[in-house]
């Protein structure tokens, strides 16, 4: 499978297109469209033109959910804008599985490749990496070697995830790229560069009632970590700095490096128990999101979302910390947010959802901008939500298959 994805296109242009150059679009179009998501992968192969159609079809649509499972190797992909999914594919071979321990599983995201995390009991190691599951390319990142990273609450079983969440500074294959890990023990973050024999540990004292770090982002060069479950605070991190501290044979910074920020009080809303989540829009805004979901008696289930724009004001000094300032958003104008589960909510932001997907016509105009689409804990539907009126659909399935974990990621060759 793989060996058919990462083959090359013919660099003469006369065999290139010498049999497909007068063949139409459309009707290539019509091929593809008919093809499993890998088998119209593998046709990019085939020739420059063919490819085209590929980057047309693919280059600008919805973002894939990839679902992995409990004990398992294996995943699954499904394309919201083609309403199909691909099961039963394999993680790459060497995954660290055992009955006492838990598969590879996806602990983040960054455009196309997914930051996947695995670890095994006896003995005791763990291990994260990018993994494109398209292409089937991987970059390996450092060992998780430090005891701390298995350090656990008591109640906290083995089959847990060890890293909770996992965010990038920018693509692996930028040589600049920083990763930052968020592990079960939630007082603790990590950093590492690419090529780094080890990761930085940075350990916080826990805030009043003990919630630790809840969820991180990279926004401009800084990575930002609230703190508590309705955002007791909030750490901003220069990666550089915390990278540059670290004493030398050890993988402990001198000192901790995050800067809080005083934050304003969230405007009013009746959530009780919300999850959130930090993004950079497309127009390069940072937002935080959070999203409610109710149940009541008779089974029925209702969300409600609040968006906010987030600014730091280094003008404004109270008690000697920045301000964080927040902003309610009423909309997001042509962009759509995408909300999974990996312990904190991952969200990307399309630029410009394209209307030539098929699963525009199923929305019915309930869908492309100014939504947040988001997967359903309960089950595998994939729930709509229109921040202009207010209301929810789900107009699609998910591909009837429940896992574990689901995160959205953009298809990308490479």
């Amino acid at each position: 499978m793989c060996d058919k994805l990462t083959m090359g296109i013919s660099s003469d242009s006369s065999v290139d297109d010498r049999w497909s150059k007068d063949l139409a679009h459309e009707l290539v179009d019509m091929i593809v469209k008919r093809l499993c998501l890998f088998d119209s992968i593998s046709c990019t192969a085939v020739c420059s033109s063919w490819r085209l159609v590929w980057k047309r079809r693919f280059g600008n649509q919805f973002p894939f959910i990839l679902r992995s499972f409990p004990y398992q190797s294996y995943y699954s992909l499904y394309s919201p804008g083609e309403d199909r999914a691909t099961n039963n594919l394999r993680f790459p071979k060497g995954v660290l599985v055992d009955c006492h321990g838990t598969a590879s599983y996806c602990s983040g995201s960054y455009g196309s490749w997914l930051i996947i995390a695995e670890h095994s009991q006896h003995p005791k190691s763990a291990r994260s990496y990018f993994f494109n599951p398209l292409s089937c390319a991987r970059i390996a990142l450092p060992p998780h070697s430090n005891p701390s990273f298995f350090v656990r609450d008591d109640e906290t079983d083995w089959d847990e995830k060890f890293i909770v969440k996992t965010v990038a500074s920018s693509d692996p294959t930028d040589p600049n790229c920083i990763v930052a890990a968020l592990t079960i023990h939630s007082h603790t973050l990590a950093f590492c560069r690419l090529n780094d024999a080890s990761w930085t540990l940075q350990h916080d004292t826990p805030v009043e009632g003990g919630f630790g770090f809840t969820d991180l982002h990279f926004h401009e060069g800084e990575l930002y970590a609230t703190v508590g479950r309705m955002i007791d605070a909030v750490q901003m991190f220069d990666p550089i700095e915390v990278l540059s501290q670290t004493q030398c044979g050890s993988d402990e910074a001198d000192a901790f490096k995050g800067k809080k920020l005083w934050v304003e009080p969230l405007p009013h809303h009746t959530m009780r128990d919300p999850s959130f989540s930090l993004i950079t829009s497309s127009s390069g805004e940072m937002l935080l999101v959070f999203k409610d979901e109710r149940k009541w008696k008779n089974d029925t289930e209702e969300f409600s979302f609040l968006v906010l724009r987030c600014t730091v004001d280094k003008t404004i000094r109270i008690m000697g910390m920045n301000l964080l300032k927040y902003e309610e958003r009423n909309g997001i104008g042509e962009q759509a947010i995408f909300i999974g589960d990996i312990g904190a909510e991952t969200l990307i932001a399309m630029a410009k959802p394209t209307n030539s997907m098929p699963v525009i016509d199923k929305l019915g105009g309930h869908g492309s901008g100014n939504c947040i689409y988001f997967t359903n804990g309960k089950d595998d539907r994939i729930g709509v939500y229109n921040l202009a009126d207010r209301t929810l659909k789900y107009p699609l399935t998910g591909g009837h298959q429940q896992a574990h974990s689901k995160v959205w990621f953009t298809p990308k060759l490479s």
